[in-house]
């Protein structure tokens, strides 16, 4: 079956923490045609992220946004994961015209299927009583002809003889109450899942209702159990609505688990201000240790693994977890303190922010969703130089900013109709998904801010800062690398010491108008350097800002700068 894209909306009743049902949309990947699927009887939506993976079927476990987990298949059908078992044993009696001998013990188990397809199956029913058979009887099934969940199918038979394993009989349409069979023992078939001792694991059962949900080493793991806070469910080997009651491993300190993402060969499992691993495959070697006792998470929906790297918020700026060397952060010190104390101000948004790789663009887009305006504001990583598997490795990324007043709330990569590859698309609410990075679009599809692109080049001290106060230098040469053929710009020049920056009203300014040109039907190659002469730019230092207000197509390379002797200046913020 083809992988699906889907897309989850809520009912716009913020003030609560339970709203509407909320809507479910799925489409075949790259179709760009999505069909709204029903949502199960009886479910609530939440005032809450999904989180969600896919498993090798292309079915999607969506956790958080409801309040059940719901299984989406790849038959474009939506159910609350995960199937009760019967709770009373079948019953088992005997008929004459069989052949069967011993002691026999019937079980069943309900099964959903679409077509040939086993969707799920719930653990054994009580067992039946025993039933000893001479060599001329056959076995007679008395069954409940139907079960609690809408979902299940089939009855699944099972039967146990003179101790062994119970396996499988037959697969029964659910509406049957009675089957006489006569299966020789060694004509049945497998038994269900045991463990490595060759015991019943009875681990098919119904998954926590989580907040998240991971992807592990062909396993679901669940976390954000409001019961065990501290613990990570995992599902059974490729069969993520499986569950067993002793199918988790929980933080040391039983801190609560805040999120976490799969980097390499574990799980870095997060609390508000500490870090484990988790490793291993089953039960006989999965193991949990702390990796950090202060380094935490903020929101488990700014996790970005980006070649195996764990890209991440915390209280302390964003880092990065590298499987085998640890912890290392991205932030210079003073984009950490304006990070810190952007947190400290509004730490609910820095909680519910959400993060995506942006893969053409090669960037770390971090969405940190504010309750006024401007309502949406990234913090932006290119990471081409930073990331060693693209680049050079350098210390940190390039970091930028983009400011909306639309309330964009969600961001991830879809598939456009007609491409191999995925783009990223932000939902915002007004109900639309957008693509990012349109370079057609000079407004940002008419928000407040538009494509205003403003940025401060380095602050330039040209000699040592010896002498009296008042010497300095007179900035009277600039050359500015810069493309911009379509759009005015304006820069501005700020003298002084390197606290110049903070001056409200620049020292000079200029305003230079679009560079294309073209003659006829012939267009001049885009120029890309611009000579100016700054007046009245005196100091011991000098920072330029550039301001477009409909940023596209821009490149920006450098500046040339030249000077005399001239005075120190000391401008007013």
């Amino acid at each position: 079956m083809p992988a699906l894209d889907i897309v989850t909306t809520r009912d716009p009743n913020t003030t609560t923490d339970v709203l509407g049902v909320g809507h479910l949309y799925c489409a075949v990947e790259g179709s760009g045609v999505f069909t709204e699927i029903s949502i199960p009887e009886g479910i609530t939506g939440l005032n809450r992220r999904p989180s969600h993976v896919e498993d090798q079927h292309h079915r999607h476990y969506i956790a958080g946004q409801w309040n059940k987990l719901l299984v989406l298949t790849e038959f474009r059908t939506l159910h609350v994961a995960g199937i009760a078992p019967p709770d009373a044993a079948p019953g088992l009696t005997s008929a004459v015209g069989g052949a069967l001998v011993g002691n026999h013990i019937g079980y069943i188990a309900f099964r959903h299927k679409d077509g040939g397809t086993i969707i799920h199956e719930s653990n054994l029913s009580p067992g039946s009583a025993t039933l000893t058979l001479t060599g001329t009887e056959q076995r007679v099934w008395a069954l409940p002809g139907a079960a609690p969940e809408s979902r299940v199918t089939h009855v699944v038979l099972f039967a146990s003889v003179d101790g062994a394993l119970p396996k499988e009989v037959v697969e029964l349409g659910i509406s049957i109450t009675s089957y006489t069979e006569n299966t020789a023992t060694g004509a049945l078939g497998d038994p269900p899942p045991v463990d490595s001792d060759s015991n019943l694991k009875q681990a098919r059962g119904v998954p926590p209702s989580t907040r998240f949900v991971v992807k592990y080493h062909h396993r679901a793991w669940y976390s954000g159990d409001p019961s065990h806070p501290a613990r990570w469910w995992y599902s059974e080997l490729h069969e993520f609505e499986s569950v067993g009651s002793l199918n988790y491993v929980e933080h040391l300190e039983t801190e609560t688990v805040v999120g976490g993402g799969a980097a390499g060969d574990h799980i870095v499992s997060f609390g508000q201000t500490v870090s484990y691993a988790i490793q291993g495959w089953d039960e006989t070697d999965l193991r949990i240790y702390k990796l950090s006792p202060s380094i935490g998470l903020t929101s488990h929906f700014g996790i970005v693994n980006i070649n195996e790297i764990l890209w991440f918020p915390s209280e302390l700026g964003v880092y990065v977890y590298i499987p085998g060397a640890g912890f290392r952060p991205l932030m210079h010190r003073d984009l950490q303190s304006n990070w810190r104390d952007a947190y400290a101000a509004e730490p609910a948004a820095f909680e519910d922010c959400a993060a995506a790789d942006d893969r053409g663009q090669r960037l770390f887009k971090l969405l940190v969703p504010y309750p006024v305006a401007p309502k949406a504001r990234y913090y932006v990583a290119h990471y081409q130089s930073f990331d060693p598997s693209v680049g050079e490795g350098a210390s940190f990324p390039d970091w930028t900013f983009d400011l909306r007043d639309r309330d964009d709330y969600a961001l991830g990569n879809l598939r456009p109709f007609g491409k191999r590859r995925t783009d990223l698309h932000v939902g915002s609410g007004d109900g639309y998904i957008r693509l990012e990075n349109l370079q057609a679009n000079d407004d940002d599809d008419g928000d407040t801010y538009q494509k205003l692109m403003e940025f401060d080049g380095p602050h330039y001290l040209p000699t040592l800062q010896v002498g009296d106060d008042n010497e300095g230098s007179e900035f009277n040469e600039l050359t500015l690398f810069l493309v911009s053929e379509t759009s005015d710009w304006t820069i501005e020049g700020r003298a002084g010491d390197d606290n110049a920056y903070l001056a409200t009203t620049p020292a000079w300014t200029k305003t230079v108008k679009a560079s294309g040109k073209t003659v006829g039907n012939k267009t001049y190659v885009a120029k890309t350097s611009h000579h100016l002469r700054p007046t009245g730019l005196s100091g011991k230092g000098v920072i330029f800002r550039v301001k477009i207000l409909k940023a596209k197509g821009v490149e920006y390379r450098g500046l040339a700068l030249g000077w005399g002797n001239g005075q120190q200046s000391r401008p007013l913020i």
